[in-house]
C-alpha cells in the first residue's frame, strides 16, 4: 500500500491551480482538508483534461477521452506507478505541471486513504460527467445546447455529487449537523454543488459559446438563475447547520463568493474572477459571522418567565 502524501503536499499543489477554492480547503481542520483537498486535485487533472475546445496544443476529443477513461479504470485496478501510467495527451499549464507529475502519487496516496471509497465515488461520478460531455463534442452535438434536463444531470455528475462527498466526509470525521442526518444535509449539498456549477456555466456562456461549446440554451437562462439562487440558499442553510466552526467557515466560503458573483451574471460580459479586495472582505465576512454563530450557540439564556399579579 502506498504512502499517503501530507497535507503541506497536498495544499502545495493546489494553491497555484486554485484561489478561491484553496482558501475554503485551506480553512478545513487537517483530518478534513486532507481527503478533501486530494479528491480536489484528482478532479482537478480530470477537468484540465476534459475543457477546453481542440487546438495545437490540445489534442483531439479521443485522445483525452481515452485518458480520462484510463484514470477511470484506474478506480478499480492496481495502483499505477511512473512506469506504467501513461501522460497525459497534451502539456499541462505552467501552473498545473506540478500537479499533473504528481498524479500517480496522488492515486496512490488516495488508495492509501481511509477515505477511499468516498474519493473514487465522487471521482467516478466526475469523470463520467467530463467523459459524456466529451463524447459529446466528439459527435458535433456541442454546438447544439443542451436541454434543461441535460444541464442539471451534467452539474450534478460534475458538482452535485461534491455536495454529497463533502457532506459524507465531514460526517465520518465527527462534524454534527444540528440535528439534521447526513442524508438530509447531502440532499442540501447537492442543490449547492449544482448552484455553484450553474454559476460557473453563467459566468462562462459567452466565453463556451464562442468555442462552440453550449451548456445552457438562451431561453433556460432565467431557470439556471433562479436555480443558482436558490442553491445558493441551500447553501447558506448548510453552512449554518455544521457545528463545527471551522469546517461551517469553509462550508460557507463558496456560496458567498458565487453570491457575490450574481449581479454580474446579468450582464453580457461577465467578470471571469472576483476582485482580490472583494475576496478577502467576503471571508472576513464569513468569519465574523461565524464567530458569532458559535458564540451564540453557547450563551444560555434563562428560560422566560411571565409576570403574575
Amino acid at each position: 500500500m502506498g504512502k499517503e502524501m501530507t497535507l503541506p503536499e497536498l495544499l502545495a499543489l493546489a494553491k497555484p491551480v486554485s484561489r478561491s477554492f484553496y482558501l475554503t480547503l485551506a480553512s478545513l481542520p487537517e483530518k478534513i482538508a486532507a481527503p478533501a483537498t486530494l479528491a480536489y486535485l484528482l478532479a482537478r487533472i480530470s477537468d484540465s483534461i476534459a475543457d477546453g475546445a481542440p487546438s495545437p496544443s490540445c489534442p483531439s476529443l479521443p485522445s483525452r477521452r481515452i485518458f480520462l477513461e484510463t484514470l477511470q479504470s484506474s478506480l478499480t485496478n492496481c495502483t499505477p506507478t511512473q512506469n506504467n501510467f501513461p501522460p497525459p495527451p497534451f502539456p499541462p499549464s505552467k501552473k498545473e505541471d506540478a500537479t499533473f507529475l504528481a498524479l500517480p502519487h496522488l492515486i496512490e496516496s488516495k488508495n492509501a486513504s481511509p477515505h477511499r471509497n468516498l474519493i473514487d465515488t465522487v471521482w467516478k461520478k466526475i469523470l463520467q460527467g467530463q467523459i459524456w460531455d466529451i463524447g459529446r463534442m466528439e459527435n458535433a452535438s456541442s454546438e447544439s445546447p443542451l436541454t434543461w434536463e441535460e444541464t442539471q444531470d451534467y452539474c450534478y455528475l460534475v458538482a452535485g455529487s461534491v455536495g454529497e462527498f463533502w457532506t459524507f466526509l465531514l460526517s465520518a470525521n465527527g462534524e454534527s449537523f444540528s440535528g439534521v442526518p447526513p442524508a438530509e444535509m447531502a440532499g442540501k449539498g447537492k442543490l449547492y454543488g449544482i448552484a455553484l456549477q450553474l454559476v460557473n456555466i453563467l459566468r462562462d456562456r459567452a466565453e463556451d459559446k464562442s468555442r462552440g461549446c453550449r451548456y445552457l440554451a438562451d431561453t433556460d437562462f432565467s431557470n439556471a438563475l433562479a436555480t443558482a439562487r436558490s442553491g445558493i440558499a441551500a447553501g447558506e442553510e448548510y453552512s449554518r447547520l455544521i457545528a463545527g466552526g471551522r469546517a461551517a467557515f469553509a462550508s460557507s466560503l463558496p456560496w458567498r463568493f458565487a453570491k457575490k458573483m450574481l449581479p454580474s451574471l446579468l450582464r453580457q460580459q461577465a467578470p471571469t474572477k472576483l476582485p482580490r479586495t472583494t475576496v478577502y472582505k467576503t471571508m472576513l465576512e464569513a468569519l465574523a459571522s461565524c464567530a458569532t454563530q458559535s458564540l451564540l450557540k453557547k450563551i444560555s439564556l434563562p428560560p422566560h418567565k411571565k409576570k403574575t399579579n
